[in-house]
């Protein structure tokens, strides 16, 4: 049997285990008896003053989260010289410095692991040759950071000079430092003015920085909080069963109900007009991507949960001109093509629930925020070296959706 300890901010919240059976694998929470409601570990894990205990025969969703994808994973396993690693090892080798609240740990270890630091706002913003200074921290710091996706990564903490270094240990990783590749060239800038147009259509967003090369970008993570505390923090993948093998199957439609169902009643409004508008400006940037792990909840407790900010956003269709969306739009036209706006209206109805006031207000947003957008867009080009041509796509693109739309 192998076991590992949860803890939350600098609390012990309770223990997975793995036992080999004949058949598979069993894997076991168990909650602490001290553990109260801020040591929740998924919103699918509340226990009860009866129970605290939760089994399933595969790796449970809510942990899988933070396991590295594709080329991280790789990395990982050669630096461990393994050929692969099953998903608990890999757990155990990533879970002292993950992208959510809850660090899992060896038995005997705790949660006082130094934290890697990465460059400040500041000189990130100053950078110019970005995926150079990306390759020497790759080389540098410890490869031992739960956070997914394919896109090259790096959690940490920058050298804050206000903050103490107990504080700052405590306060574990606070930013994500992102780059782009030679597959995706000017990927960074790409996803800066992704999330701008999402901020200026009225949605929340994280913190971003972008480099001066425009190859580089340091997003702050929204669920730190200023005492060095973190709010709880799921994708939807985990939420919804899901993992990042299946985070492309399911529908927009499943999304927001399964989502609806784990925020508090007062948030719920806002969730299925947020999640909409989403989808609108996803559309119209031509975003192909946004899969079951780009979508989240934020939570206090089980009675405090909103939807999270939106996050990696790009458009993958000046890369990818025959790219489709990431889901169907719901199961009643269940179809990996891009949505006409009739059927996104219906949507808008049925599953955000907006009245057709509401539906024109949404679009208008969306529309306003992607216009905003192709200013910024075309800003970057001429500031941007290299970047001009990319811009110019980018821009001409979204131009033409918001024509047609």
């Amino acid at each position: 049997m192998r076991s590992l300890v949860a803890w939350v901010d600098g609390r012990r919240a309770g223990e997975l285990t793995e036992q080999h059976l004949p058949d598979g694998s069993l894997f076991t929470f168990q909650y602490d008896p001290e553990a109260t409601p801020r040591d929740l570990v998924s919103l699918t894990m509340i226990p009860s003053p009866a129970e605290g205990r939760f089994e399933t025969r595969v790796f449970p969703p809510p942990f899988e989260m933070i396991l590295p994808e594709g080329e991280r994973r790789a990395r990982v396993e050669a630096a461990r010289k393994i050929l692969r690693s099953d998903d608990f090892s890999l757990l155990s080798y990533v879970g002292a410095n993950p992208v959510n609240r809850v660090r899992f740990l060896t038995l005997e270890a705790t949660p006082d692991a130094p934290v890697p630091e990465i460059p400040t706002a500041r000189e990130i913003a100053d950078c110019t040759a970005g995926r150079a200074l990306f390759r020497q921290l790759v080389r540098d710091l410890d490869l031992r950071q739960g956070i997914a996706g394919v896109q090259p990564k790096l959690l940490g903490a920058p050298a804050l000079p206000k903050l103490s270094p107990d504080l700052r240990q405590f306060r574990g990783s606070t930013h994500i430092l992102k780059s782009s590749t030679d597959a995706y060239p000017f990927l960074a800038a790409n996803e800066y003015a992704c999330l701008v147009a999402f901020k200026s259509a009225g949605l929340a967003v994280p913190a971003v920085t972008l480099s001066a090369d425009g190859e580089l970008l340091l997003v702050e993570r929204f669920d730190v909080l200023p005492d060095g505390n973190h709010l709880g923090f799921e994708e939807a993948a985990g939420l919804m069963g899901e993992s990042s093998a299946t985070k492309y199957q399911r529908d927009y439609g499943s999304l927001l109900e399964a989502l609806s169902q784990f925020v508090s009643p007062a948030a719920e409004g806002a969730l299925r007009r947020d999640l909409t508008k989403a989808l609108v400006l996803n559309w119209l940037l031509g975003n192909g991507d946004a899969h079951l792990k780009n979508f989240g909840l934020l939570y206090r407790d089980d009675a405090d949960v909103w939807l999270a900010p939106f996050y990696d956003c790009v458009s993958t269709l000046p890369y990818l001109p025959n790219d489709v969306p990431a889901l169907a739009l719901s199961f009643d036209w269940y179809s990996k093509a891009w949505w006409p706006r009739a059927k996104l209206e219906e949507f808008a109805a049925t599953y955000g629930k907006l009245t057709p006031a509401e539906v024109t207000a949404v679009i208008g947003e969306a529309r306003a925020g992607v216009a905003a957008g192709v200013s910024l867009i075309r800003g970057l080009g001429r500031r941007i070296e290299g970047f001009a041509d990319l811009g110019r796509r980018i821009g001409a693109l979204w131009t033409e959706r918001l024509r047609v739309f």
